[in-house]
């Protein structure tokens, strides 16, 4: 997937700092900074939690003890 957006001249240093100091180039450091968004991965928790059946929601070892 291709994902294009502008930042200031400052935030493109940063980036290009940012990846480098970690040995990454700049695809893989966004990969890196989305990874850390833990309010992105607690909405994507929910969204995926909503999308599934509720019999595949529910812990199958409480299934057991009812």
């Amino acid at each position: 997937m291709t994902l294009r957006t502008r930042v200031s001249p400052k935030h493109r240093r940063l980036v290009e700092l940012g990846a480098e100091a970690r040995g990454f180039n700049l695809a893989r450091y966004v990969e890196h900074l989305i990874e850390q968004d833990e309010i992105a991965r607690e909405l994507l928790k929910q969204e995926e939690a909503a999308e599934r059946p509720l019999t595949q929601a529910q812990d199958p070892q409480e299934e057991r003890a009812s």
